[in-house]
């Protein structure tokens, strides 16, 4: 799934084995769905056990644009689903309101809870700092991944 963005980490077969299938400390589960016997979005789950309480966590989700509202739900019901089964006591992600899925994950009934993230950003190569910072207070939107965990 190629980046709508300069700032967004390209999803290559490469990056997403290394991310999640290679880690050696994490164990993640992955569903995938496909429009027409093509790959049309993924969402990468794990699961948290910790003093007799379950929790889920949705650490990566992307789709085509061209499928975004089936692909979301198919993987929001198969997500749904497997925690249900795994005897999951709260679930939890990260999300921007101005992430294109921000909106879907309200109406799965997501709330704002937790705490705040102070997200800052340092620049690696000579750049406009106004260019930049115009893309990130603009309509520029980003997806984060959910790479400290």
């Amino acid at each position: 799934f190629e980046p709508h963005d300069s700032l967004h980490i390209p999803r290559t077969a490469n990056f997403l084995n290394w991310r999640f299938f290679s880690n050696p400390l994490q164990h993640y589960l992955v569903f995938g769905v496909w429009v027409d016997d093509q790959p049309a979005g993924y969402v990468v789950l794990k699961l948290r056990r910790q003093a007799g309480r379950v929790s889920g966590h949705f650490v990566d989700l992307a789709t085509s644009p061209a499928d975004r509202d089936v692909a979301v739900s198919t993987l929001f019901s198969s997500a749904f689903d497997m925690f249900v089964w795994q005897g999951v006591d709260v679930i939890s992600c990260w999300s921007f309101k101005t992430d294109p899925f921000h909106q879907m994950l309200v109406k799965a009934g997501f709330e704002q809870t937790g705490f705040t993230t102070h997200f800052g950003y340092r620049l690696t190569r000579e750049a406009p700092l106004a260019t930049l910072d115009m893309q990130i207070t603009g309509t520029l939107l980003w997806p984060i991944l959910m790479l400290s965990d």
